[in-house]
This record gives structure tokens, C-alpha cells and sequence, in this order.
């Protein structure tokens, strides 16, 4: 069997991103895993393949070497195609010590080529249909699921533990995640004793495949779970606590490792990433780091100065306010803003100064502010 271009297999240009490979395997081994086609062994065989190209791809050291094979010409790639195999002149991938061509033969000791390709990527062993890993065949991380809260301004200021709900897929409560009713006498493979691949001999070394008894399953027999249809998961609503760390945004986005859908025949679970919504406060805004806020004075207070208290994240703290300040003036309380997610040290509170002008005045008040306004020469 001629090596395999892995990322025709996949449906992705050799440029692509891990995210990019992940996503297509994923999209496949849906369609094509055989829960979703039983009794299809067209389906079976090309999930195979799709899990062999995503083991190699998604492991950068495999990558990396199966890069520098397949772009050294070791298996043939170019006018025959990457299946094919053509001789390479000394020097190129492959020659011998004399220089030589490289020659199909000299590969018999291995059996065929595919299967030394197997072996140096770690589809051997009888570990499992993915190599070392002991993955059983058909095993397929969760896919990850996402979800929001709401929390107050004053928790994404300082921190701490929420606790929220979301439903998601978990394992069927009866059958255990199986999928098989556990009183309809479900056994062990006979055909792999329950290891759920079976190894063949290919020259001098040991090629594991799954077991085409069991699919890699390790067990054979058993109707469907009444309960979960033969899915092996339900639908259920479950609590998760998360620590929101201090200074979190609006919109930031958390991920929490496993607690996303189910996996598939044994896999892990995915994660679930939740989406952050900050509450508006009644007399904060935020930007940043910085708090912002407010105080209004009144005329004798922006004249003659002052110190007012101002709120702030931290409780009440003193505020001097200068003589003759303007409305609109911004003041700065350093330190005194919201602690920064990146880096050290917190930002500042920020205070925008309102003065209140008097709507009606007494005689006696209107006649001291004349006097006040004569002093000052004031035009009016």
C-alpha cells in the first residue's frame, strides 16, 4: 500500500493552521464515523484514513517529518503523482552509501512502503489504530460548546468564584456512555479479546489495524439503551463553578478545560468557552483599567476650593478639589482603578467635576452676589 497524501485526505492545503486541521478532522469523522454508518465499510475504511492523517498532522513533530519526506521526493510525489514511487539520483532522500538510486527493493525487508510509513509515524505496535497514544479506534474528542453570564461590576472588579447552568451532552445515566442495554448481554470481542485492534505481520515488523469484529470497539452483541436510543449520552443540565478573574472585561472569553460535549467511543471531553457580560454600574463606567465617576459641587466649593469625598471601588477617599476649578475638569485618583490583567498594578479612578449652579436666590443673597460681582468686576 503506496503512502498516503494526508492533506488531500483531510481537504487542506499543506499551509494550514493547526485550527484549520483540527476543524476539518473534525467535519469528517462526523460523516464518515461508523456509528453514523453502520454496516457502510466504505465509510469505515475512510474513517480510517481520516484518523491516521489527523494523528500525523496534528502532531507537529510528525508533521515536520512527514513534510521533509514527502517534499524530499521520498515517496514519489510529482509527475506520478504522491502515490507513486520513482527512483532518485545519489544524494537525494534514500540513497544508499554508494550513491546509488534508491530502489523499491531495497525496501523488502519491511514489507511495502506503506507499511515502513506506518512504522515511522507510530501506527504500529499494537498500541491502537493511533499508534503509542492506546487510543481504541473511533475514539473522538467532544466537540467544545460555549456559553455566557451575566455578572455585577463590583465581581469583575475583584475576582472570585460564580457558579452557572448549561446543558449539554453526558454520558447515558443506565447504560454508562455504552450506548448497549447492560442486561442484553453485550461480550467481549472474540476476535481481539477486547483490545479492539489486532495485529498483522508485515515483514519484520508488527502492523496494528482495528478489528474489523468489533470496529475497535472491544465488545460485540447488545440492543440499543432504551433510555438514550443507542447514543450512549443525553441531555442534561448541569452546574459548573468558575473562578472569573479580577479585572476581566466585558466579553472576554474563558475556557474551561472538559467540561464541554461528551466524547465519542472513549474520548475526552471538549471545553467549554464562556463569554463574560459585565453589568453596568449605576455610577461607574469603565474603560480599561480606569474607573470613572463623578462629583458636583456647588459655587462656593469650585471658588473657594475644598476636599469632598468621593466614592470610588475601594470605598470613600479624600478628594482636594483647587481653587476655581471649571466644570468638566477631570481629576485623577492614582492607583485607585481596576487591576490589570495583564502586567502589575492597578489603573486609575478618574473623576469629572460638575458644578451646580443655584436655579433662585434670595433678595439678600441676590444682593451679596451683586457686591461679588462688583468686586470682581464682572460684566454681567
Amino acid at each position: 500500500m503506496p503512502p498516503k497524501d494526508y492533506y488531500k485526505t483531510l481537504g487542506v492545503s499543506k499551509s494550514a493552521s493547526s485550527a484549520e486541521i483540527r476543524n476539518a478532522y473534525r467535519k469528517l469523522a462526523k460523516q464518515h464515523h461508523p456509528d453514523r454508518n453502520p454496516g457502510n465499510k466504505s465509510a469505515e475504511e475512510k474513517f480510517k484514513q481520516i484518523q491516521e492523517a489527523y494523528d500525523v498532522l496534528s502532531d507537529d513533530g510528525k508533521r515536520k517529518q512527514y513534510d521533509l519526506m514527502r517534499d524530499g521526493g521520498f515517496f514519489g510525489a510529482g509527475a506520478e503523482g504522491f502515490g507513486g514511487f520513482r527512483p532518485r539520483p545519489g544524494g537525494g532522500p534514500g540513497a544508499g552509501p554508494g550513491g546509488g538510486q534508491f530502489r523499491y527493493e531495497d525496501l523488502s525487508g519491511f514489507g511495502d512502503l506503506g507499511d515502513l510509513f506506518s512504522s515511522i509515524f507510530g501506527f504500529g505496535g499494537g498500541a491502537g489504530p493511533r499508534g503509542g497514544r492506546g487510543v481504541h479506534f473511533g475514539a473522538m474528542k467532544g466537540e467544545d460548546t460555549s456559553a455566557e453570564i451575566e455578572i455585577p461590576f463590583e465581581q469583575a472588579i475583584s475576582g472570585g468564584k460564580t457558579t452557572f447552568q448549561i446543558t449539554r451532552e453526558e454520558d447515558c445515566s443506565y447504560c454508562g456512555g455504552a450506548g448497549t442495554d447492560p442486561a442484553s448481554g453485550t461480550k467481549t470481542c472474540p476476535t481481539c479479546n477486547g483490545r479492539g485492534n489486532v495485529a498483522t505481520s508485515q515483514g519484520a515488523f508488527s502492523i496494528s489495524r482495528p478489528c474489523p469484529g468489533c470496529l475497535g470497539r472491544g465488545t460485540v452483541g447488545g440492543k440499543p439503551c432504551a433510555q438514550c436510543g443507542g447514543n450512549g449520552s443525553a441531555a442534561r443540565r448541569s452546574s459548573i463553578s468558575v473562578k472569573i478573574p479580577a479585572g476581566v472585561r466585558d466579553g472576554a472569553k474563558i475556557r474551561i478545560a472538559g467540561q464541554g460535549q461528551k466524547g465519542a467511543d472513549g474520548g475526552p471531553p471538549g471545553d467549554l468557552i464562556l463569554t463574560v457580560h459585565v453589568l453596568e454600574h449605576s455610577r461607574f463606567k469603565r474603560e480599561g483599567s480606569d474607573i470613572f465617576g463623578e462629583v458636583t459641587l456647588n459655587l462656593a466649593q469650585a471658588v473657594l476650593g475644598t476636599t469632598v469625598k468621593v466614592d470610588t471601588i475601594d470605598g470613600p477617599v479624600n478628594l482636594r478639589i483647587p481653587p476655581g476649578i471649571q466644570p468638566g475638569k477631570k481629576l485623577r485618583l492614582k492607583g485607585k482603578g481596576v487591576k490589570k490583567v495583564t502586567g502589575t498594578g492597578r489603573g486609575d479612578h478618574i473623576v469629572r467635576v460638575n458644578i451646580q449652579i443655584p436655579d433662585s436666590l434670595s433678595e439678600s443673597e441676590k444682593e451679596a452676589f451683586g457686591k461679588f460681582v462688583e468686586a470682581a468686576k464682572l460684566s454681567r
